[in-house]
């Protein structure tokens, strides 16, 4: 069990970053939780896309 749950948080990150590049907003370097609930902004190391 804890082996699934190290493998899935390797992934995520990169899964973000993807994320962030579909997106092709803006970065800035916080986001409100208005954005981040509806989805418009994914935090991705130390920016948001959004």
């Amino acid at each position: 069990m804890s082996f699934l749950i190290a493998a899935r948080s390797e992934l995520e990150p990169k899964y973000r970053f993807e994320r962030c590049q579909e997106v092709k907003g803006i970065c800035k370097p916080f986001c409100d939780d208005i954005e981040y609930d509806y989805g418009y902004c994914i935090k991705w190391r130390n920016q948001c896309c959004i």
